[in-house]
C-alpha cells in the first residue's frame, strides 16, 4: 500500500445508541474509526453542513476545542469501506476522538461558555457518553483481567452501553 492509498476496514459495525445509529469499522491497521456524522449524531448536533469540521470554526465550541483535537478534527481519516461501494472511499475519526470532543465540550459547560440551548444540548449528549464509556470500560477491563472476554456473547459490552444510555436519556425523551 502506498502513502496516499486509503486504508482498507476489514470490519464494519455500528453502535447503536438509543435512536442514533453510529458507523463504526477497524481498518487493516487496527485503527478503530468513527464516522464523521456518526460523531455529529452521537454528540446531539443536526443537520448535514460541513459535518464535523464545523464544529472547529463553531463561534462558542471551538475556543474549548484544544489545537490538537482540532487538528484531528481537520484531517478526517480517509479509507475504502466494506460495502458494495468498496471503491467509494469514505472518511471518519479515530475513535476517541469522539470522547476527546465529549471532554471538551463538557470543559466549555463547566467554565460557563455554552450559552444556547442547542450547546447544552451538545453538553447533555457528550455528559451521558462520556458516562457510559467509562461504564463500559471498566466492565470490559475486569472481563480481560478475569479472562471473561473468551466466553461472554460478542454484543454484551454494546447491549451494556445501549441499556446506560437509553436509561440515561429517558428524562430527555419528553422534550
Amino acid at each position: 500500500m502506498s502513502n496516499n492509498e486509503p486504508r482498507r476496514a476489514e470490519y464494519r459495525g455500528a453502535l447503536e445508541i438509543g435512536d442514533i445509529s453510529i458507523p463504526c469499522f477497524v481498518l487493516e491497521d487496527g485503527t478503530r474509526v468513527i464516522s464523521g456524522r456518526g460523531i455529529m449524531s452521537a454528540i446531539g448536533m443536526k443537520g448535514r453542513g460541513q459535518g464535523v469540521e464545523r464544529i472547529v470554526r463553531h463561534r462558542t465550541l471551538s475556543r474549548s476545542i484544544p489545537s490538537e483535537l482540532a487538528e484531528q478534527l481537520s484531517k478526517p481519516i480517509g479509507f475504502i469501506g466494506t460495502t458494495s461501494r468498496t471503491g467509494n472511499p469514505t472518511s471518519g475519526y479515530e475513535a476517541t476522538v469522539l470522547l476527546h470532543l465529549c471532554e471538551a465540550i463538557l470543559e466549555a459547560r463547566d467554565n460557563g461558555t455554552l450559552q444556547t440551548e442547542q450547546e447544552m444540548r451538545y453538553a447533555r449528549y457528550c455528559d451521558i457518553l462520556v458516562r457510559a464509556f467509562a461504564k463500559v470500560g471498566i466492565i470490559a477491563l475486569v472481563d480481560e483481567a478475569t479472562g471473561y472476554q473468551e466466553v461472554r456473547a460478542r454484543d454484551s459490552l454494546h447491549r451494556i452501553l445501549e441499556a446506560y444510555i437509553s436509561e440515561e436519556l429517558l428524562p430527555w425523551t419528553k422534550r
